[in-house]
């Protein structure tokens, strides 16, 4: 599995580029198998004017099931990488656990 990983509008430092691979390894890793690409783009959305502009937007492709978006805006970049991870391991359990209902409502609906 590859992980894209693109800063824009500012430096992407090495403990912002460890954090977001650690994390994304951590929720993966679980997925590893259903997940063909994981793309990350962290930006600076006001610069050096500050406030809640620090993005996080992780876009995730699933084999044979749809791509999962999590976009996360906080004050703190560590924070917006944190949250936004989270929220994407929580969206992968979703799709997954919504996949398996319809196999199994599939499978009783042509064993019935």
């Amino acid at each position: 599995m590859n992980i894209d990983l693109q800063a824009r509008d500012f430096q992407l430092t090495d403990s912002i580029e460890s954090q977001i691979r650690q994390k994304l390894k951590i929720v993966l890793n679980r997925f590893g198998h259903k997940v063909r690409n994981a793309r990350v783009v962290l930006s600076d959305i006001n610069g050096p004017k500050g406030g809640k502009d620090k993005r996080c937007i992780i876009k995730i492709e699933m084999h044979n099931l749809k791509t999962i978006v999590v976009d996360e805006v906080t004050s703190n970049m560590h924070e917006s990488i944190s949250r936004g991870s989270h929220r994407a391991k929580r969206a992968i359990d979703k799709v997954l656990n919504k996949n398996r209902t319809i196999d199994r409502e599939s499978g009783a609906l042509l064993t019935a």
